[in-house]
């Protein structure tokens, strides 16, 4: 009796008839009645709700529109108020220190205030009312101080226009200022 192959010649050839040259391909999947049903409800509930996100979307985006809009409007809101309040200081606090003289007249002292709140807060009337024409309004005009003792009172106004539904509780942007006279 011949040997036709060696004991590793054997095994090599039960491996290779057992595992095959090419790695294994998974068993396809035997699929059940329950799975193809399931499978067919779940694709007709999808087909109903075709459109539902679109109309969420739709529902909740004003609101967050309007969120996001009266977040800014408080922001510009509250600048131009924090801009006022120093402008107003500063021009009182000038003319507390002789800013005017008795002589001014009402243009001169309307035109002294109006370059120191430019200085101070620059555009700040055209931020408020989203206009580049805009004037912060300057009434009463004070006088100059009566005395050391005496008191000088400031207040700057400009309208805010509010780019959100909310523009009836920020009609106008207002900073009074009092200060007592140094010289």
């Amino acid at each position: 009796m011949t040997k036709l192959a060696t004991p590793s010649i054997r095994l090599l050839a039960r491996f290779l008839a057992r595992f095959g040259t090419t790695p294994r391909k998974p068993a396809p999947k035997k699929e059940s009645l329950k799975s193809i049903l399931l499978d067919e409800i779940v694709l007709k509930r999808n087909r109903n709700e075709r459109g539902a996100a679109v109309v969420e979307f739709a529902v909740v985006l004003p609101i967050l529109l309007f969120i996001l809009l009266s977040m800014v409007d408080f922001g510009r809101y509250f600048y131009v108020r924090i801009s006022l309040s120093s402008a107003s200081f500063e021009v009182a606090d000038a003319i507390s220190r002789g800013l005017f003289i008795a002589s001014d007249d009402a243009v001169t002292k309307s035109q002294k205030m109006s370059a120191i709140v430019n200085d101070v807060s620059p555009g700040i009337a055209g931020f408020a009312q989203l206009e580049s024409s805009a004037q912060v309004l300057l009434t009463p005009l004070p006088e100059t101080c009566p005395s050391a003792s005496g008191r000088i009172s400031v207040r700057l106004a400009t309208p805010f226009n509010s780019i959100s539904p909310i523009n009836s509780f920020f009609s106008e942007a207002v900073s009074t200022t009092s200060m007592r006279c140094l010289r």
